[in-house]
């Protein structure tokens, strides 16, 4: 047969026609298989979260929450161990006039201290006006300086005898060169009796936490330890109160007698050292008597009393001089 006969050449056309339908179709049944899978297959997930991550932050996040309400609840609690009327009476008990009473003579060691130099400069400054100034501000910072030397050098080795006595009772090596610089640093600074008030005061709030109000043990063990250090304070208190603040008040009357002149810091500082001097033994007295639980304590009404007692015997000593 010829090719370029008609009945061939349309022979031809049909197949070529079917091959393309035929090609047509299949590539509408594979998109039609494509979209079915993609309708079919699940969706992508992120990440798996970390369950022990999550543990861990919400155990620490409830940890937290017990830590501040146990710290609510402790406070609360040692705020009213410390304003309940029924301990004021109680010799055992740590109250809010006992935390007075150890926080007031701070304020009074460091009234004295300043006004003591307050009034020693005074005089520097007044040296034009009178030569003898120079000689009263000398001897003023005198028996500021050598007092307190003395005192803090004192205090300085009670430290470091108990920091050894604590480490061999814990089979420990003595306290390293941080102990030892931040003693110094204190000491030289002159607050070491302000540390030791402090520490007392520390001492005597932990005597009333919920803890040391379940265990009897716990609560005597701080309670002695608070009236320990506030007798060692005490007892460098007063001897620094004998050494300084009544040299002082001798020296600072005798300057406004001989110069006929009454400053107001001179007054101040005057009046300051007596209060030191009246207080320091009556302080040192109540804290052995509390110290040693066979000794009858000292109630405030008779620490007032021996207060004044006090005043008006160191005041006649002083001015039969003059």
């Amino acid at each position: 047969m010829d090719s370029n006969s008609p009945l061939l050449q349309q022979v031809l056309n049909g197949e070529s026609e079917q091959d393309k339908t035929h090609e047509a179709r299949a590539i509408i049944l594979c998109s039609h298989d494509e979209t079915d899978s993609a309708l079919i297959r699940p969706p992508k997930l992120g990440p798996k979260p970390d369950l022990e991550s999550f543990e861990e932050a919400s155990e620490h996040n409830s940890e937290e929450e017990i830590s501040q309400s146990e710290a609510a609840s402790t406070f609360s609690f040692t705020f009213h161990a410390l304003f309940n009327h029924k301990n004021f009476c109680k010799a055992s008990k740590y109250t809010i006039i006992s935390l007075c009473l150890n926080l007031a003579p701070i304020t009074i060691y460091l009234f004295d201290f300043v006004t003591d130099w307050v009034n020693g400069f005074s005089y520097w400054n007044r040296r034009e006006e009178n030569k003898d100034n120079i000689f009263y501000f000398a001897l003023t910072i005198f028996v500021i300086v050598l007092p307190a030397v003395v005192m803090h050098i004192f205090s300085a080795c009670w430290e470091i005898e108990a920091n050894e006595d604590k480490k061999k009772q814990e089979n420990k090596t003595a306290g390293g060169c941080c102990f030892f610089f931040s003693m110094a640093l204190m000491h030289i600074l002159q607050i070491g009796p302000v540390y030791r008030y402090v520490r007392a005061a520390y001492y005597g709030l932990k005597s009333t936490s919920r803890k040391a109000d379940l265990q009897p043990a716990l609560h005597d063990h701080f309670y002695r330890k608070c009236h320990a250090e506030l007798a060692d304070v005490d007892f460098l208190r007063m001897v620094e109160s004998f050494l300084e603040a009544g040299p002082q008040l001798v020296l600072q009357i005798y300057i406004m007698v001989t110069t006929l002149q009454t400053p107001f810091i001179t007054v101040l500082s005057c009046c300051v050292s007596l209060f030191g001097m009246s207080t320091s033994p009556v302080a040192y007295e109540r804290a052995l008597r509390i110290a040693v639980q066979d000794k009858v304590q000292l109630s405030i009404i008779g620490t007032i009393v021996m207060f004044l007692y006090r005043v008006c015997n160191i005041t006649s000593r002083v001015f039969l001089h003059f």
